[in-house]
């Protein structure tokens, strides 16, 4: 196993550890008479203990499972504003531990130190995971805005008749959505060969649309298209080489994409009749 790969699994450990020990302390109260408590149910409404006992056991490990993808794999604003509380948190009772156990000033600081290194560890961590994620609302974001572009317009007749219809624009958004569906496609899962044909077909289609677009987005992107064709060519060239490239030519075909969102639709210059 690589370095990379086991201070990935360290600092993913740290994560989940920073909940250790959190749960509040429990408070004894007085024992409750379960006769008391009992409620009358209708015979045909109590359920068998045992299914009772697998309901729970259910319930609790996906709960589990969930606050371990919430940890391991954050996504919303409130994922990362929990992890940055429970941080403080674990830290505080790190801290309370030192005091306790540090055995002179000179161990105090040793200790102190290693968890201030522990604790920027953990924050860069959470800051990629940040990233990560920011880039993932990002791209669906942008999926959506394409879905809406490409969807066929509704159109109304002078006789109170509502016409589906696609337009030049709708024709050419679902075009263009389709086509950044293949560059974003899984780079590690496609032949070098087949890459090739998807630039290509890329290429073609914005030039076939090179005056609906903005001529330096255009110049931009083709430019991104024919270096990635080059450095395929030189097979000699590994695949990480091509991950920036490949980030770029995505952003300058989503502005590609994205520049038609506002413009004017088609409509018909005639009134539809039967």
């Amino acid at each position: 196993m690589d370095s990379s790969s086991t201070q990935t699994d360290f600092q993913d450990a740290e994560l989940l550890s920073m909940q250790k020990d959190s749960k509040p302390m429990s408070i004894q109260t007085d024992p409750c008479d379960l006769k008391k408590c009992m409620i009358n149910e209708p015979p045909g409404d109590k359920k068998n203990q045992q299914d009772v006992d697998d309901d729970k056991d259910e319930d609790d490990a996906f709960d589990q499972e969930y606050e371990l993808q919430r940890r391991l794999n954050p996504q919303t604003p409130q994922d990362f504003e929990q992890l940055k509380n429970e941080l403080i948190q674990w830290k505080h009772r790190e801290q309370r531990k030192i005091a306790v156990t540090a055995r002179n000033p000179s161990h105090k600081r040793a200790i102190t130190t290693t968890l201030l290194d522990k604790e920027a560890k953990l924050i860069r961590k959470i800051e990629t995971l940040k990233h990560a994620a920011s880039e993932q609302w990002k791209v669906e974001r942008l999926e959506k805005i394409m879905e809406q572009m490409a969807m066929a317009r509704n159109w109304s007749t002078t006789d109170g008749l509502s016409l589906t219809v696609d337009t030049p624009e709708t024709v050419r958004a679902r075009e263009m959505k389709d086509m950044f569906a293949k560059l974003k496609l899984d780079d590690h899962n496609v032949q070098i060969q087949a890459r090739v044909q998807v630039l290509k077909e890329a290429k073609s289609l914005i030039e076939r649309n090179d005056n609906y677009f903005p001529p330096l987005l255009t110049k931009d992107l083709c430019s991104l298209l024919d270096r990635e064709l080059e450095m395929l060519a030189a097979t000699e060239l590994g695949g990480d080489l091509l991950v920036g490239l490949r980030k770029r030519l995505l952003n300058s075909f989503a502005k590609l994409v994205t520049h038609g969102n506002d413009h004017k639709v088609t409509k018909p210059r005639f009134a539809i009749k039967k």
